[in-house]
């Protein structure tokens, strides 16, 4: 074999795998088979009714295609035809018939569609248009998936043919991060199709600079950073968007080239498990991906789980018997907490994996009760995001700061998303509990976390780098390992609109445009603290002057999936109490005094304050389930209020009475200057110095959040601008450098 025929069986192997091992397969080998070859055979028969030789405006159109999507979704067609004849065992296995057609298409493509023709500016599209991850991504990702599955019926003149457009649109990997990734790869491929050395090292060696950390500036401060962050598209979280795809694209890259003399170096590969236990792990629970790392895609909590799992097992196929292991143990942890797993069988995620990856799977997965450990709590700060997980439960925090936008809404996606970084507080308990259905149906005014007026938002999408920034840099979180403090200086969207122009930029708005003009003075200092076992949200200086409602929210949920034989069929009523009778709530928001606790289903939030509550439950409709919120009211121009509650995973009403008779903490202050709680059993303390001040013993000269756990002093600089600071406790001074840790936590013993 040549150095390139091991590149393409690498290559094939991981689109169809191989005939051998698929005919020893189980019985869902062999559906998986079956439903390719249906798949296949019924875009084939969509494909023969719209063939009409050189007068076809597309391979599956009746009208010409208008926009470079529709190209894409025609070679992505085409890239089911060509699974079908490539996959042993499907109907049209190696049909000779389909082979014609997948060899016509791709001339009658690269005629019309994808070729020279674009090049020179005198074809179908104009290449230059803003939409150019069609042209350089989109349409040759399906395009060399095709041309590799029917590899030996080509000539090496129609192989340079059809990615000639690709190879001149994009000579060398440029972007950051996952593009970069993707652009590597695609080159590579490119060079393997046309059995170019060079090319495929062009690819390789190009996008070596997406193993570098972007801390303190390095790639324009776009992908990993050493505290697990992942940051995109200039100042958002990205872990499971374009995070996720750097990822996966370094793997199948290595996948690609193993074995051979171009594969990828040892030192980079290494990063990925480096990677995958810092930027990924932390943020899966239950079968799902949080969603304060999805960006402009919120839905995508379900099916980012499910392609996370089949990363992982396709980095199990590269790594070595030791890493193996390791592996193994996290992929049978995560599908067996996935809810609709039965020993190791699960249809959703199997629905990600391709029959390789299935076959490893199998390989992989061994119930034998292992468990990767997670449990403790995790502070982004580079990304201005945290999480905590405990045995049972998992709390997920978004907010953001100076240094990171408060939504990303590009391309009509996540436009209704105004408040998802505003303090957003996502307590995981439950299976699904923020799936699509969530996010079609739950208010977007009232997301759990936030404090927000009610004032009408804009429904739009704003272009990238026109996104709100609020002044605010005391934003961040400290972890003490198991538990945490996080604190968010609210400053609500704001400004006049407008905002310059700038590359990405399109006056038509499908890509998105100016930020829209808003009046808003809503302020808070908002607390968060996660202990064991509880998690104490405190607010205080919430402040406004327009005229509006101001609101802390403290639940918005449904109802637990109803799961039957691996499916979730139904929803469940969601029961409610109020001070342990059950609560009929009706659909209005209702005042509701002397609450001491509600239970949700199986949660519990204690208001520790004497705040009256506001509850509201939605009515069902055909696109969205009924809703339960719980609300904290400031009224309307609130002047320095505050709140205090509790939320307590897996409490029931006797739970919640028995923690609000013996609290297990003393709240020490919640005022404008400082948030500070100490816990009665070990006198621990963790605090929120909004400035410089003093109290419990300790002082500061400057915003700092610390905690005195035990015999040691915590301490973090969330602004990350102030180098050297000195904190004094019962009258001792200890210094804590902060020059060269991104907004890292440090500690001293005492």
């Amino acid at each position: 074999m040549t150095q390139f025929d091991i590149c393409k069986e690498n290559w094939k192997k991981m689109l169809v795998g191989e005939p051998e091992r698929l005919e020893k397969g189980d019985e869902t080998v062999k559906a998986r088979i079956a439903a390719c070859g249906n798949a296949a055979m019924k875009t084939w028969a969509d494909f023969k009714a719209h063939k009409k030789g050189d007068e076809t405006v597309g391979f599956f159109r009746d009208t010409p295609a208008v926009e470079s999507t529709h190209m894409t979704a025609e070679y992505n067609a085409l890239k089911r035809m060509a699974l079908g004849y490539a996959t042993y065992g499907t109907e049209c296995y190696h049909n000779e018939e389909l082979l014609a057609d997948l060899l016509w298409a791709l001339e009658w493509g690269y005629n019309h569609y994808y070729g020279r023709a674009e090049m020179e500016d005198r074809g179908w599209r104009s290449v230059k248009q803003f939409n150019w991850w069609d042209w350089c991504v989109g349409t040759p990702m399906s395009l060399m998936d095709i041309m590799i599955l029917v590899d030996e019926h080509l000539t090496l003149e129609q192989k340079k043919n059809y990615v000639a457009l690709f190879d001149n649109r994009v000579p060398a990997p440029r972007d950051y991060g996952a593009n970069k990734v993707h652009f590597g790869e695609l080159i590579a491929k490119a060079g393997i199709l046309c059995e170019n050395s060079e090319r495929i090292l062009v690819g390789r060696d190009g996008i070596e600079d997406t193993y570098l950390y972007a801390d303190g500036g390095v790639n324009d401060n776009q992908g990993f950073y050493t505290d697990g962050s992942y940051i995109f598209h200039t100042l958002h979280p990205m872990n499971f968007t374009y995070g996720a795809g750097h990822f996966s694209g370094i793997i199948d890259f290595a996948a690609i080239l193993v074995g051979s003399e171009f594969e990828l170096k040892k030192e980079h590969t290494d990063l990925l498990y480096t990677w995958l236990y810092k930027s990924f792990l932390p943020f899966y629970r239950n079968g799902e991906i949080f969603r304060s790392v999805l960006g402009r895609h919120p839905a995508g909590t379900r099916s980012s789980a499910c392609g996370f799992i089949k990363d992982i097992v396709r980095l199990y196929g590269l790594s070595s018997e030791e890493k193996q292991k390791e592996l193994s143990d996290m992929i049978t942890m995560l599908t067996d907490e996935h809810p609709l797993s039965t020993g190791g069988y699960c249809v959703e995620i199997f629905g990600a994996l391709t029959l390789n990856d299935y076959l490893l799977f199998k390989q992989a997965y061994k119930n034998n009760g292992a468990k990767v450990e997670r449990k403790g709590f995790y502070a982004f700060n580079c990304m201005d995001r945290s999480v905590q997980h405990q045995d049972d439960y998992s709390f997920a925090l978004s907010i953001s700061s100076s240094r990171i936008y408060n939504y990303e809404c590009i391309n009509h996606n996540n436009m209704t998303g105004w408040y998802h970084g505003d303090g957003a507080l996502a307590l995981v308990s439950s299976p699904f509990k923020y799936g699509p259905e969530f996010w079609a149906g739950v208010d977007p005014y009232r997301i759990p976390g936030t404090t927000a007026d009610d004032s009408e938002r804009e429904v739009v999408s704003i272009a990238q780098k026109n996104e709100y920034l609020s002044s605010k840099d005391f934003v961040g979180s400290l972890t003490t390992g198991d538990t945490g403090v996080s604190v968010m200086q609210l400053e609500s969207f704001h400004g006049e609109g407008g905002m310059i122009s700038n590359r990405y930029y399109n006056p038509s708005g499908a890509y998105g445009g100016l930020q829209p003009a808003r009046e808003c003075t809503l302020t808070a200092n908002k607390a968060y603290f996660f202990m064991n076992g509880y998690a104490l949200c405190l607010g205080s200086a919430v402040n406004s002057t327009d005229g509006t409602n101001v609101y802390t929210i403290i639940e918005n949920r449904h109802g637990d999936p109803i799961i039957e034989n691996g499916r979730v069929t139904g929803h469940s009523e969601l029961a409610v109490t109020f001070n342990g009778k059950a609560a009929d709530i009706p659909n209005a928001d209702t005042v509701y005094e002397g609450v001491k606790y509600v239970t949700m289903g199986r949660d519990a939030y204690c208001i520790l304050d004497g705040s009256a509550v506001i509850a509201k439950k939605t009515e069902k409709t055909e696109k969205t389930l009924s809703f339960t919120q719980l609300l904290i009211s400031h009224g309307v121009n609130p002047v320095d209020k505050g709140y205090a509650y509790a939320i307590l995973p897996f409490a029931d009403a006797e739970k919640a009475e028995k923690f609000l008779s013996d609290l297990p903490f003393e709240i020490v202050e919640n005022s404008p200057a400082a948030q500070v709680i100490r816990e009665k059993a070990t006198g621990d303390l963790y605090c929120v110095f909004h400035e410089a001040g003093s109290c419990a013993g300790i002082t500061t000269e400057s915003p700092i959040l610390c905690a005195v756990k035990g015999d040691t002093l915590y301490a973090c600089d969330v602004t990350q601008k102030l180098g050297s600071v000195t904190l004094k406790v019962n009258g001792k001074e200890y210094g804590f450098d902060f020059t060269k840790t991104y907004g890292k936590a440090q500690s001293v013993k005492l």
